[in-house]
């Protein structure tokens, strides 16, 4: 067998950089309306969202396509965690509402980070359960303003083109923020890395951890061009490990036990990047706005 053309670290540094430095992408010419969130998707998509929803745990079902939408049953109130691409949002609300939760229930709707498969539903969901929208403070501007680019919605280096309309967010939380639903209080916890707007939801013993990290080590796609960040990444683990929860709940696949070891192998993926051959790169690339120490937590109640 030859030997590969390069060894793995040399190659995923070669990758690294290229996406950093936007090599492998078009560029977007001005005028263009690949930021702009009435860019029509000619073409129908179907939903692919798996039935039935799952019970993964007692009042907290998960309903699976390529990405995973939760919803958190809190007494006589539910929150919705996120919606999924726009072509997937009623299938997956259906599936919870066939599972028996009564969508009149849901009294707000949380989002994770803002990507195009996880919240390009937004805007639909709002006016169709009339609640509240959540979100970072980082990811306001991009969810608002339904940027297809910082959204990832469009990416003509790997043929991606989907609606991400805009939706207004009624609330914008920062880290250490506590969001009370019905009986159950939540915990933000800001958790960049993939995105500098990504914040995870931390109650009894499980962290719903968006794309920031999955069952067998990875970690949520790092590209430049919506901001991800080696350096947040590595303190957002060390976060998680810090926190310690039962149960990470992530936004791509099913829930999964937390074990230092996942955290670890997801720490040493990110330090391939961090090796010399990069350091000049990373060392300009801007750092998540974190809360300002000085600011005061807030208590919200849904």
């Amino acid at each position: 067998m030859k030997p590969p053309l390069f060894p793995r670290r040399t190659f995923l540094s070669i990758l690294s950089a290229l996406c950093l430095l936007g090599a492998v992408t078009k560029p977007v010419e001005a005028g263009s309306s690949a930021t702009e969130s009435d860019s029509p998707h000619e073409n129908f998509i179907p939903p692919n969202v798996r039935t039935p929803a799952e019970e993964p745990f007692p009042g907290v079902f998960a309903s699976y396509a390529g990405e995973t939408v939760f919803l958190i049953r809190c007494g006589e109130k539910s929150v919705l965690v996120d919606t999924g691409y726009l072509h997937n949002t009623d299938a997956h609300l259906d599936n919870f509402e066939a599972a028996g939760v009564d969508l009149d229930t849901i009294a707000v709707i949380f989002t994770t980070h803002p990507h195009v498969d996880h919240v390009a539903g937004l805007a639909h969901a709002r006016e169709r359960l009339k609640c509240p929208v959540v979100a970072h403070k980082n990811a306001v501007h991009i969810i608002e303003r339904g940027d297809r680019v910082l959204s990832a919605a469009y990416m003509p280096f790997v043929g991606w083109d989907f609606p991400f309309p805009a939706c207004e967010v009624d609330e914008a939380i920062d880290d250490g923020d506590t969001l009370s639903v019905g009986e159950t209080t939540f915990t933000a916890v800001h958790t960049p890395g993939h995105t500098p707007g990504c914040v995870s939801y931390l109650w009894d013993g499980k962290l719903i951890s968006g794309d920031v990290l999955f069952a067998n080590g990875r970690i949520g796609w790092m590209d430049a061009h919506w901001g991800s960040n080696f350096l947040d990444m590595l303190d957002t683990l060390d976060r998680i490990d810090k926190i310690a929860p039962d149960h990470l709940l992530p936004t791509h696949g099913a829930p999964f036990p937390y074990d230092s070891s996942i955290t670890q192998e997801a720490r040493e993926t990110s330090k391939l990047f961090l090796d010399h051959k990069l350091s000049g790169v990373l060392g300009q690339t801007r750092r998540a706005e974190l809360r300002d120490p000085e600011s005061a937590t807030r208590t919200l109640q849904y």
